[in-house]
């Protein structure tokens, strides 16, 4: 099967559930081309598979005037020759966008008249942009409609944001979890043994620095726990984003600047590695108070799980569906999102009781969302 996949910027760092499902792909012995407006990194350099970069948005003028136009419905795109062409030279059987916004351009680019697409929804483009691009809204209500186009999401929380947000029939998107870097199932983790050097167990958050990921919450929870008890912890936080600035004077206000690690944007491949260090893994995601954003799966919690790492993950958006078989006995928790008391007292339980991670959680988990198990689902979508 030949299978088209356009992904806006390729690959991304914080997008690597992307590169893993079509690295997948063809291993499986498909055959992969991959269509991007930009090429970011070098990442996929030695995946073996065709990239194309054709600049569907152009310049910062032309994306401008497509933001304005697309406000009162009417779409703009760019380079349809160029692009026609390429699918054209590749003859795909099914074309696979990755991000509703992908999904809306190919297809007023082609017309409609694919054999067959695939759009796979991830968060931001169900709970943001249809809000503020009526051109996109309405081009994903009308590929709901059509009988070549399939969608899939990570959770069902985010499926049924979806159905609601475009009027995409139930029965059009299928539950897709993410596929996993394999390098998380390679780095069998023995739990960090502290010293009497270096006291401190070692709490992991992977994630960018916004609103929504609630590492202000993690810092927050950091500081009660101090006050409260006597166990000492160091937060280490992975990840870039606009928020660094405040979550740092955050830190420094509350005087935990010898506990709080900002280790910045690590690549992909380094983090595994990273996690062997770590005691507990915290996922503290909430809703952005002001764009409404939650986190619509989490793959960076699978991740820490496939590390063998205990996690502690906040009830929202589709956390509790990856964390189904809670038990912090087992070293699996949710807590109230947004409350930094709550997080203390579990962390504070976790690692006063040595809480690690079992061996059936682990397998119940990553059985559910194991990589075989999740490619087979998205070769049924074509």
């Amino acid at each position: 099967m030949k299978i088209l996949h356009y992904i806006p910027y390729y690959p991304c760092t914080s997008e690597t559930f992307i590169r893993n499902l079509i690295v997948g792909l063809q291993q499986t012995g498909h055959d992969n081309y991959i269509l991007t407006n930009k090429i970011v990194n070098d990442l996929s350099a030695t995946d073996e598979i065709p990239l194309k970069e054709i600049d569907i948005n152009r310049n910062f003028v032309y994306r401008a005037l497509k933001k304005i136009l697309s406000y009162f419905g009417i779409a703009l795109l760019s380079n349809k020759q160029k692009i026609h062409s390429y699918i054209k030279e590749v003859s795909p059987d099914v074309i696979h966008c990755h991000f509703g916004w992908s999904g809306a351009d190919i297809f007023n680019i082609t017309n409609g008249n694919a054999d067959k697409y695939v759009v796979s929804l991830h968060g931001q483009d169900v709970m943001v942009s249809p809000f503020k691009n009526k051109a996109y809204r309405q081009t994903i209500s009308k590929m709901g409609k059509a009988t070549n186009v399939n969608f899939t999401t990570p959770s069902h929380f985010l499926k049924s944001l979806a159905v609601i947000t475009f009027t995409i029939p139930a029965e059009k998107i299928k539950v897709v979890g993410n596929v996993l870097n394999s390098r998380f199932y390679e780095h069998a983790i023995n739990p960090h043994v502290a010293s009497k050097e270096n006291p401190a167990k070692r709490i992991y958050c992977i994630g960018r620095l916004v609103d929504w990921k609630g590492q202000d919450i993690l810092i927050r929870a950091l500081k009660v726990m101090n006050e409260k008890s006597s166990i000492k912890a160091k937060v280490y936080l992975i990840g870039a984003g606009e928020k660094e600035l405040e979550l740092k004077a955050l830190v420094q206000s509350l005087g935990l600047t010898h506990l709080v690690y900002f280790e910045g944007a690590i690549p992909p491949n380094k983090v595994p590695a990273m996690l062997q260090n770590a005691d507990l893994y915290i996922q503290p995601s909430r809703t952005d108070t002001f764009t409404g954003q939650v986190e619509s799966f989490g793959v960076a919690v699978l991740e820490a799980i496939s590390s063998n790492l205990p996690v502690i993950g906040s009830n929202s958006g589709g956390i509790p569906e990856i964390l189904f078989c809670q038990d912090r006995e087992q070293g699996i928790s949710l807590v109230v999102p947004g409350d930094p008391e709550a997080l203390a007292t579990e962390i504070t339980f976790y690692l006063e009781n040595n809480i690690t991670l079992s061996d059936t959680a682990r397998s119940n988990i990553l059985n559910k969302f194991s990589k075989k198990n999740v490619i087979s689902e998205v070769i049924s979508c074509y």
